[in-house]
Order: structure tokens, then C-alpha cells, then sequence
């Protein structure tokens, strides 16, 4: 994961990986819930309520963020510098 030098964007690559840290969004909270990822899609899409649920997809959501493709691919660069 390098950075392009034409134009200085993040490439495709890391733009994937980022990416697929959403894949495991309902699962992950389901799990440190103790819920069903079903039960937390509901709750994301407003089907279903619970206060504990949105909060901790808000949290995990804040995670992935500060994960940015930007910040994964510079952080590899430092580690192989």
C-alpha cells in the first residue's frame, strides 16, 4: 500500500482493505453485545430500538474512521522505513 506520487491519494489497495472493516460492523457489535447481527441491522436501518446498540455501532464506526485508508497506508510506510 503506497501512496500514488502522481496526485498523492491513498491507492486502491488500502482503499479495499478500509473498506472492508465495515464488512464486520453488525457481527462485531453483535458479538461484544451478546446479540444477533440481525437484531443490529435492525437497529442500524431504525426497524428496532435500543439505545446499548446504537451506541456501540457508534463506537465501532468511530474506530473504523480513525482507521482511514490515508492513515493505514502511512503507517505502513513508517513500518517498512
Amino acid at each position: 500500500m503506497t501512496r500514488n506520487g502522481r496526485n498523492g491519494r491513498v491507492d486502491g489497495e488500502a482503499q479495499l482493505k478500509w473498506h472492508r472493516l465495515h464488512l464486520g460492523l453488525y457481527a462485531r457489535v453483535a458479538k461484544r453485545l451478546g446479540v444477533n447481527p440481525s437484531y443490529v441491522s435492525r437497529v442500524a436501518r431504525g426497524k428496532r430500538q435500543s439505545d446499548e446498540v446504537k451506541k456501540a455501532l457508534l463506537q465501532e464506526l468511530t474506530r473504523i474512521s480513525q482507521l482511514n485508508p490515508e492513515r493505514m497506508s502511512s503507517r505502513r510506510m513508517s513500518r517498512s522505513a
